[in-house]
């Protein structure tokens, strides 16, 4: 008897709400943008194919599994972070305006970045260790004794040329050299920001 627990209809939950994310975003894309007309059922017909269509890819599903959770959060972060700012006194306008990184535009700067980097994790999730294993020719640092898989020793937790993806890329960037150049770009970004940027 299948429980609420049962892998396989949880599976079935989960592409049915990557279809739906993905029918709802086309949708409401094809009626902003108008690229076929403002006829409802035609942008509804055309959103559900490709819904359906993108529902077929096995890594595409898991992308949206992955990304949909984080920029949920993210946007639960921006409510609560312009609640906070609203009653310190910051304007609706001021906070638009340190979102896009000028009070004078609307484009929501830190939003797209926020995105590229959800989308980019996204990706290396779902994709990077088989690149990794089609690129590397599928050979690792590891060892076979005895019929048993062993990592050396010798591979300290800086290196990023072992066979697995995930430790590869925490590696690197939780390096030493990677975090510093890190920090100090975000600290120039803010510099940059406070020394230009108008009163709000």
């Amino acid at each position: 008897m299948a429980t609420i627990l049962d892998a396989s209809l949880l599976f079935g939950i989960n592409r049915f709400f990557v279809i739906l994310f993905i029918f709802v975003v086309m949708y409401a894309m094809l009626q902003k943008i108008g690229i076929l007309g403002k006829s409802n059922n035609i942008n509804a017909i055309v959103a559900l194919a490709l819904a359906v269509f993108f529902s077929v890819s096995e890594g595409a599903v898991q992308v949206i599994l992955i990304m949909a959770p984080w920029f949920a959060i993210f946007l639960v972060f921006l409510m609560f972070l312009f609640l906070v700012l609203e009653f310190s006194g910051f304007t609706q306008k001021g906070f638009v305006g340190w979102m896009s990184g000028s009070t004078t535009k609307e484009s929501p700067t830190l939003i797209f970045i926020f995105a590229i980097v959800i989308l980019v994790g996204a990706f290396g999730v779902v994709f990077g260790q088989g690149f990794l294993e089609e690129f590397s020719g599928g050979q690792t640092n590891a060892t076979t004794v005895s019929g048993v898989e062993k990592v050396p020793t010798q591979i300290t937790e800086e290196s990023t040329a072992g066979g697995d993806f995930r430790r590869n890329v925490g590696a690197a960037v939780f390096n030493a050299r990677v975090a510093g150049f890190i920090m100090l770009l975000l600290i120039l970004q803010f510099a940059i920001r406070l020394l230009t940027a108008e009163s709000l």
